[in-house]
């Protein structure tokens, strides 16, 4: 199974909460996938996810990167993870 995590691009602070923030796919494997936030790792604590999309839980009120490791399980509990990076821009800059 292969995991692609694809970031929002020209994300500006703030980010509202429930906003889309990543889109989730993956590939190989046996469908049907479930998508989960690996605990305690980065800044998954900011997120959450929703099908296939990882959205913010509340407002990230600061420009930075944030940091985010997905897991990806198939119907036969084979899993993998990826990693990415979130860029959220300074608004107006």
């Amino acid at each position: 199974t292969e995991l692609t995590i694809t970031p929002v691009v020209e994300l500006e602070a703030p980010v509202a909460a429930d906003t889309k923030v990543a889109d989730l796919s993956a590939t190989g494997g046996t469908a049907p996938y479930t998508y989960s936030l690996k605990a305690s790792t980065g800044d998954n604590a900011d997120f959450k996810i929703s099908g296939t999309e990882v959205q913010a839980v509340a407002e990230i009120a600061t420009a930075g990167n944030k940091s985010i490791t997905v897991v990806v399980t198939d119907s036969k509990q084979k899993t993998k993870e990826a990693t990415a990076q979130i860029e959220i821009a300074e608004a107006g800059v």
